[in-house]
């Protein structure tokens, strides 16, 4: 795998051990091992992987220490250290960065103290506070839209989250109506989703929203076009205004979700037994399950393979790829592996 001629893989590769967390952007991987090092892979043109470098890493490269987390947006990196500092590197045209340039930033900057939990999606970010306040970007920097804030997840231009007492939330773009409000103006002050409750953890995608409600459900609500919502239906742009349940008849019967992420236009999952699923868009073999085709309901990722015996207990979604992390601390990536975010040495 490590002659330079690995294109896009349908099922999962090993990449790294001893891992604790991972995430994944549009075009990079990025991961934090159980001594705090963090390392990234793959695009790098605005200097997201925090190497120094604008040169696309086919393999992973050591970027930081003392790291707890990790997000990854399009094209920026944040992540969180042990002492509560917020670093970031990557573009920053947008303010993705909140520090007084707008320069692309090759090498980490930290960007706030006193953090608690760090999304990041688009050409934005956002965290929350340790006192519970959520903060998002923009090119004047970062701003608080919220507090009692429980968990955060940035989408395409817009962000969900969920407060301490289960309601969703949103706030941004609104041009599917992916904040759940019933309108398709964008919102500068959040919006609560009607008629949800008892919320324990969202995800936002592109231009849809999946969330999981106390009871392991799986719900999920707007844009369709290739079943991302997992519910049997969409294709042709169908959309749902209203949370509709991803299905578990088949694959998900007697599951809990454990675990969620929402890649560009297709959904992974993974469950309390350590099981991996996705649907959705299919065409780069981001669904893991050895094809290329798009599905519109839950389907098992390939487990005959490098995921033989696995337990799967983390999952990302990048734009057209995917990272899942074992309960043995080993990170699996499959999709596009068009700019070496697979990190599998080849493209």
């Amino acid at each position: 795998l490590g002659d330079g001629t690995v294109a896009n893989l349908s099922t999962p590769v090993q990449v790294a051990t001893n891992v604790r967390t991972v995430a994944t952007g549009n075009g990079h991987t990025v991961y934090v091992k159980n001594d705090g090092t963090l390392w990234a892979m793959g695009f790098n043109a605005t200097g997201q992987l925090g190497d120094g470098t604008t040169t696309d890493r086919h393999t992973p490269v050591q970027v930081a220490t003392g790291v707890v987390s990790v997000a990854a947006g399009d094209i920026h990196t944040l992540f969180l250290k042990a002492d509560g500092t917020l670093w970031g590197m990557g573009q920053n045209s947008e303010g993705e960065l909140g520090v007084a340039t707008t320069s692309n930033l090759p090498t980490p900057v930290q960007i706030a103290d006193h953090v608690a939990s760090i999304a990041a999606g688009g050409s934005q970010s956002a965290f929350v506070g340790t006192d519970g306040s959520l903060w998002i970007s923009s090119a004047g920097g970062f701003s608080v839209v919220a507090t009692q804030v429980a968990t955060v997840s940035q989408g395409n231009g817009y962000r969900m989250f969920v407060k301490t007492d289960g309601t969703l939330w949103g706030v941004g773009n609104n041009l599917k109506g992916q904040l759940g409000d019933g309108t398709t103006q964008n919102q500068s002050v959040p919006v609560q989703v009607p008629g949800t409750s008892g919320v324990i953890a969202v995800t936002a995608g592109w231009y849809y929203t999946e969330f999981v409600k106390a009871d392991g459900t799986m719900w999920a609500r707007d844009w369709n076009f290739y079943g991302q919502l997992g519910d049997g239906t969409g294709t042709s742009g169908v959309k749902s205004d209203e949370p509709v349940a991803v299905l578990t008849s088949g694959v998900l019967n007697g599951k809990v979700v454990a675990g969620m992420a929402a890649g560009s236009g297709f959904t992974i999952a993974c469950t309390s037994d350590g099981g991996v699923y996705t649907w959705g868009a299919g065409t780069s073999g981001q669904l893991g399950n050895g094809t290329l085709t798009s599905i519109n309901a839950p389907g098992a990722v390939t487990t005959s393979g490098a995921l033989s015996g696995k337990r799967v207990v983390a999952v990302a979604a990048g734009g057209t790829f995917a990272a899942v992390l074992t309960s043995d601390g080993r990170v699996y990536t499959w999709g596009t592996n068009n700019q070496g975010q697979l990190g599998v040495g080849g493209t």
